[in-house]
């Protein structure tokens, strides 16, 4: 008494496709819940005819093919490797019960043998070429990953440049205030004032401001930051180390940062620029 592969195969083709499509939908991994059903009806027909192949002609050509492709996709849809070795493994636990009811006994382990045989190939077959391509991807984004860097880099250094050409060398003064706090200052700001830098970080601008105009500027920057626009300039009396006043034209930008509970700012970033007025709005150097 012989076994048709062939026969047993095409009479529960439609049966075995639909129970493994279901079977993926629900039982694999979030991955595969997320897949329509006619995808994976496409997948599990495409896995069924490789399989039919190899069962019944012994023929590997379709499951290779197979396992080239859905590695692939796989992969690169961040599957994982032990969840598509499952996939693969529902195929036996629906096909063998059926086997067990209509295969001659005398033939039975045979057939069970010639199934886990299948299987064992395709699944090391595929987990094979699924580590490959996993190495692959990881090298090159990792080549990738130092091509950015190194680009980044060099970007990084042309900012330089043309940040010390913009700010460092130029005649006006510049610098960022966190809340009321200095946190940066260029050269200019501390000729202008008569400072080092280090004597000027992290104290408030009103240390450098005419006391008369104190409640001036402390208003104005407060206000015009929290609008979050291009202010107009406005003048006030800056105070030096030698304790002179003179008279300052000024231009800030605020920048929001973090909402509060009625109010609009946490912190406030300002970029001012000072320049000296000679006779009237003319820049000093």
């Amino acid at each position: 008494m012989g076994f048709n592969w062939e026969k047993f195969l095409k009479k529960h083709r439609d049966e075995i496709v639909l129970e493994w499509r279901n079977r993926l939908k629900n039982d694999v991994s979030e991955h595969y819940a997320q897949r329509s059903p006619e995808e994976l009806s496409m997948t599990t027909i495409r896995a069924f005819d490789s399989f039919y192949q190899v069962l019944a002609h012994k023929n590997y050509a379709l499951i290779n093919d197979f396992i080239n492709e859905i590695t692939k996709i796989r992969l690169e849809a961040g599957f994982r490797l032990d969840d598509v070795q499952k996939a693969f493994e529902i195929y036996r636990q629906i096909l063998i019960p059926i086997l067990v009811k209509e295969s001659p006994v005398i033939l039975l382990c045979e057939n069970i043998e010639a199934v886990n045989t299948n299987l064992a190939y395709t699944i090391h077959r595929f987990s094979n070429h699924f580590q490959k391509m996993h190495d692959k991807y990881i090298n090159e984004y990792a080549k990738q990953l130092e091509k950015d860097v190194a680009e980044r880099t060099s970007e990084l250094r042309k900012s330089e440049d043309k940040y010390k050409t913009l700010v460092e060398d130029i005649s006006d003064g510049y610098l960022a205030l966190y809340g009321e706090k200095i946190a940066f200052v260029n050269p200019a700001f501390c000729r202008m004032h008569g400072y080092q830098a280090e004597e000027i970080l992290h104290k408030s601008i009103l240390s450098f401001v005419s006391k008369e105009h104190h409640e001036n500027v402390s208003a104005i920057i407060d206000r015009e930051g929290r609008k979050g626009i291009e202010p107009e300039a406005f003048e006030y009396l800056r105070l030096t180390k030698k304790k002179q006043c003179l008279p300052t034209e000024i231009n800030f930008k605020g920048i929001p940062m973090f909402p509060v509970i009625n109010k609009l700012l946490l912190f406030l970033i300002l970029f001012l620029a000072f320049s000296n007025p000679f006779i009237s709005r003319l820049k000093l150097s």
